[in-house]
């Protein structure tokens, strides 16, 4: 997480940014200091920003897709987060980006539980598994298998 100085250092670097390439990179990392630190209005005017910049750059618009989830998440609009989160996960899967898709999985798995839906986290949950296997972030996996036990334990099944 950044911290303040880091942050001013940030804006006036976007202050001072001239074209697309070199302000998305600076307005991505200022959404998430702002997503970081909850704070949700600096987060969306930022977020609004890069929205309007990135109309034609798909890692971008799959930021600002998981980015909104997340806010969506946040105020408990499931339905909304995960339509965003589908989205995402389709241009993810397009870049073989991984390291979104962990996120993706997770947050979807995650709006499951919310949503009383357990088998369906618990398919989200071992999508992720088997994603962090085949990228060898294996350090990962207790936390996964955990949320998987703790899906199957509100089924009041084991398997």
């Amino acid at each position: 997480m950044a911290n303040n100085t880091e942050l001013e250092k940030l804006i006036k670097s976007l202050e001072k940014a001239k074209t697309k390439k070199e302000k998305m990179p600076l307005l991505l990392d200022i959404c998430k200091h702002y997503q970081n630190i909850n704070d949700f209005e600096q987060l969306k005017h930022y977020l609004n920003e890069l929205k309007k910049l990135s109309e034609d750059n798909e890692f971008y618009k799959m930021s600002v897709l998981i980015m909104e989830g997340n806010l969506l998440l946040e105020k408990g609009d499931y339905n909304g987060a995960l339509i965003n989160y589908f989205q995402a996960e389709k241009m993810a899967k397009q870049q073989s980006d991984y390291k979104n898709l962990f996120a993706i999985y997770s947050n979807i798995a995650v709006i499951y539980i919310h949503l009383k839906e357990e088998r369906k986290s618990i398919d989200y949950y071992i999508k992720l598994a088997k994603l962090i296997t085949q990228h060898g972030e294996e350090e990962e996996l207790l936390s996964v298998y955990n949320n998987i036990g703790a899906s199957y334990n509100n089924l009041s099944e084991y398997g």
